[in-house]
């Protein structure tokens, strides 16, 4: 597996963000389970909560617009299928075309986690587009 964890500041295309799927009304779960930063891979749970995808947690439905401390039941709107984003920094790069997957928390990775489909796949060195849910 080749971890690929974004950038610490990360951002997305407007355009792409008015245009991909996108999922509101819903809140980051409580505690620990809810803490997950700007953009990291997120899962809606059987609660209705929002939490973030991991290695152990392979369930995928977006990318979260905002950030969510461990408080939890912060509003979070979830980023989908068609979204744009700049995920590393100019100093590093991954070569077009190369599929994302889930992978640790905050981050994704080249290799699958278990029997999951991509997540993302790269458009330039530093971007990625939103592939869609699992």
């Amino acid at each position: 597996m080749a971890a690929v964890a974004k950038a610490a500041k990360v951002s997305y295309d407007a355009e792409s963000a008015r245009r991909c799927v996108y999922l509101s009304g819903f809140f980051s779960a409580a505690n620990t389970a809810g803490k997950f930063g700007e953009l990291d891979p997120v899962y809606i749970d059987s609660d209705g909560k929002v939490r973030g995808s991991d290695s152990t947690h392979l369930h995928f439905d977006g990318l979260a617009a905002v950030a969510s401390d461990s408080d939890g039941n912060h509003p979070v709107t979830i980023l989908g299928r068609g979204l744009i984003a700049q995920w590393l920094e100019d100093s590093d790069n991954m070569t077009p075309g190369t599929f994302l997957y889930i992978g640790a928390a905050g981050a994704m990775d080249t290799a699958t986690s278990g029997a999951t489909a991509p997540i993302a796949r790269a458009i330039s060195d530093v971007e990625i587009v939103v592939l869609g849910p699992v």
